[in-house]
């Protein structure tokens, strides 16, 4: 979450951007899918201040251990 969080944020204020996680390969090789899906909606609406930490926490821990 903190390779997403902090390219995301990055990627919003420098057009262009791309975040270490997708330039290094980071995603593919270390957090293959569904994690990386799974962090953009359950993470994300916390990002957007739609869902309070503690439900986008649950709502993450609970989907990424549904997908093993």
């Amino acid at each position: 979450m903190l390779f997403y969080t902090a390219g995301v944020l990055v990627a919003e204020d420098y057009p262009g951007y791309v975040p270490y996680a997708e330039q290094h390969g980071l995603w593919s090789r270390a957090w293959p899918e569904p994690i990386r899906s799974l962090i953009i909606q359950d993470w994300e609406p916390h990002m957007k201040r739609e869902v309070n930490l503690n439900g986008a926490v649950t709502k993450l821990v609970n989907d990424l251990a549904s997908s093993r």
